[in-house]
């Protein structure tokens, strides 16, 4: 696809879940994307998003995304929707739903590479929200 700029499989992004006002603090997150683009403009996401907190709590959050981005060049603006569950590791388990949205910006500094730059505000239902910020990069197609 020659006009896929950071648009595929990403391996891993790296960021950190700036969480809500019941749990305070920072959390290391780590996630896998795999990003399909159904035409130039709309792409469909699946990421799974593996996060521990301070307090070693931990828990594994897949969704599935529609983005919308905004080519320019070698740059790929982008908002998006999309939703799907956190499954809890800790404590018995247990899993809420969620809902998200994002921005961000893909780049494809070279052939097969990547990067992307993204802001995310999830509502986990159904008692609480988190913002995440990701940075990351991976192999593209």
């Amino acid at each position: 696809m020659t006009w896929d700029v950071g648009v595929g499989p990403s391996l891993f992004d790296i960021g950190g879940f700036v969480e809500d006002s019941r749990r305070t603090g920072v959390a290391l997150s780590l996630v896998s994307r795999l990003s399909y683009p159904v035409n130039r403009q709309l792409i469909v996401e699946a990421a799974f998003t593996y996060v521990e907190d301070d307090a070693a709590d931990r828990s594994l959050v897949p969704e599935l995304g529609l983005q919308m981005a905004f080519p320019v060049k070698q740059w790929w603006p982008y908002v998006g929707v999309g939703g799907g569950f956190q499954q809890i590791l800790e404590d018995g388990g247990g899993s809420n739903g969620t809902v998200h949205v994002v921005t961000g910006v893909r780049a494809r500094p070279a052939r097969h590479f990547g990067l992307r730059a993204e802001a995310r505000g999830r509502v986990i239902v159904p008692s609480s929200g988190m913002a995440d910020l990701t940075f990351g990069g991976g192999w593209t197609f």
